[in-house]
Formats: C-alpha cells, structure tokens, sequence
C-alpha cells in the first residue's frame, strides 16, 4: 500500500530523516570507529572478536530478511517496524557502556550494529512512499550530507574525550546510546503504510 504523497508528508518525512541522519552519523561513526577502538586498545580484543564485531552489519542484512517477513504479518505501520530495531540498538550501546567484560561487550555491539542495519528495508520503502520519484534522490542526498557532517563533528568529540582518558569510553557509549534511542524517535515518527 503505497501512501499518497502530498507536501505534508513529504516535508514530515525530510524533516525527521535529517534529524535521523543527525544522529545515525554519530552512531555510525560511533560502532564503525570507536567499538573496535575499544574493543582492541581497552579489552585487548584479538582477531577473532574484531572479525565478529566486523561482520555484525552483513548478519544484520541477512536478518532483515527474516524481520521484514514478520513485521509484514503484523500489519503494524512501516515506521514502528524501523524504529524496533533501532530501539532494541540503542539500549546494546547503552548498555555497553557498562559492559564488565570483552565478551558482554563484544555481544552487546553485534547485536547493536546488527539491528542498525536489520532496519534498512523499512527506511527504504518509507522513502519510496513518501518520496516523489523526480526529488528522492535530492532528499536522501541532504540527510547523507547531515549524517557525514554530524558523524565529524563526533570523531572529533569523541577522540577528544579519549585522548584525555581512556577510561571515559563510557561516557562516548552513553552518548552513542542517547544518540541511538532519538534515532528510533525520529523513524517512528515518520508517517508510513503498514507493512
């Protein structure tokens, strides 16, 4: 079921998938950069885990075959199905923050990176919705220009932070998690069809 598109949808989706792509630049950068910084220079990771935490986003891909499958049957709306695994994400890296242990750590981000990715064909078919054809591309380029733009400013901020001490790698994970449960709140409040 494909939703009509009008100006009103269209400017409530771009303006919630800017604020998305505000804070999916500081998570990716985040669980791309700083969970396997942590994972090798604070757990002293080996290879093995750093090839886990690595794959999690391509299993995240395979899962969301699966999880599509299902959330069709519920009928719920496209955007509540986004918005699950983008919340149950957040939680993983807030968690993580407090993790005791490599291997809580480790299982916290795969299942985090897991679910960021698990979530794309949702945000693709509201894209498809509530886009119209001849401006889609030009709407997706300017939340891509604001992930890219949020994603340095937190490199940097979070470098920051972990040249003073390393030991503070909590606080980043705080932030990625915050970061991760306004995410959610912003897909979910995009208008969509059900499944």
């Amino acid at each position: 079921m494909k939703f009509k598109t009008n100006p009103s949808i269209i400017g409530q989706t771009y303006r919630c998938d800017l604020l998305r792509g505000g804070f999916d630049g500081i998570i990716d950068t985040g669980i791309q950069t700083f969970c396997l910084f942590i994972a090798i220079r604070y757990f002293q990771a080996g290879s093995g885990i750093k090839a886990i935490i690595a794959a999690s986003p391509w299993v995240g891909m395979m899962s969301s075959l699966v999880l599509v499958h299902y959330a069709a049957k519920t009928g719920s709306r496209k955007s509540l199905c986004g918005a699950v695994p983008a919340l149950f994400a957040a939680f993983c890296l807030f968690f993580a923050a407090w993790a005791n242990g490599l291997f809580v750590f480790t299982g916290l981000i795969f299942l985090s990176y897991m679910s960021q990715t698990a979530l794309f064909p949702f945000l693709t078919s509201i894209y498809n919705d509530n886009y119209p054809m001849d401006k889609r591309g030009q709407l997706l380029a300017n939340s891509i220009r604001v992930t890219v733009a949020s994603s340095i400013v937190f490199s940097f901020i979070a470098s920051w932070i972990l040249d003073l001490d390393l030991a503070d790698w909590t606080l980043v994970f705080v932030i990625l998690g915050l970061a991760g449960f306004a995410k959610a709140y912003t897909i979910y409040s995009m208008p969509s069809a059900p499944v």
